[in-house]
């Protein structure tokens, strides 16, 4: 089974890779993707990683966090059992996946608390469970990857040429858009401003990359 994000987009004519993927599940039960410039503990905060007893354990803080919008997964008893330990913190320690503010001290490079996919991703940790580097690891990947996060449709065409708005503007406009757009995340009055603003500040940066990633090419 695939586990994807509502906004994640399918791209049909990278299926055979999509199989290749799909290929470890032969010896693993379930499998999620890391990448590499996201640390743990940037992205958690510390009241998760006390309660599941790894606040200074750096094989949990330091290693990349496990995202959440894609999953492989057969159903088997560990599949369920890493599945229902996540949902008890929903019913149990809500607090865990919220925005309010951790009682235990966060690490200075700390964030934001990433909510369900904290959870997940140590969750996986601890289940000692595989992960594939994400696709936005290099150009290669970008464009064989048969399925993309990119959260809302409008931003990312099908067949991913980038001829969206964004790709007309030169870096320095990129940059200061992707610096408001990060306060604008943060402050913005309402959920749903505050949502999109950094949907568009998550969609530069993706632009910002593929085009460094295009120059060392």
């Amino acid at each position: 089974m695939i586990y994807a994000d509502i906004g994640c987009e399918f791209i049909p004519k990278n299926v055979p890779y999509l199989l290749q993927q799909l290929e470890c599940l032969h010896n693993n039960d379930i499998v999620g993707f890391h990448s590499e410039s996201t640390k743990e503990k940037y992205w958690t905060k510390a009241d998760v990683f006390l309660h599941f007893g790894v606040l200074d354990n750096p094989k949990f803080t330091e290693s990349p966090q496990i995202k959440g919008g894609v999953i492989f997964m057969k159903k088997s008893n560990k599949t369920l059992r890493i599945i229902d330990e996540w949902l008890q913190i929903f019913y149990n320690h809500f607090h865990l996946v919220t925005d309010s503010p951790s009682r235990t001290a966060n690490y200075p490079e700390f964030q934001e608390n990433r909510h369900d996919q904290s959870i997940f991703s140590l969750l996986m940790k601890i289940h000692n469970c595989v992960t594939l580097q994400d696709y936005m690891s290099t150009k290669a990947s970008i464009e064989s990857s048969a399925i993309r996060d990119s959260r809302d449709k409008q931003f990312l065409p099908h067949d991913w040429n980038l001829s969206y708005t964004w790709e007309s503007y030169s870096p320095f406009v990129l940059y200061l858009s992707r610096i408001l757009f990060a306060i604008l995340g943060r402050i913005s009055p309402t959920s749903k401003m505050r949502k999109k603003s950094r949907a568009y500040c998550s969609q530069i940066k993706w632009i910002e990359k593929y085009r460094s990633l295009s120059r060392e090419n």
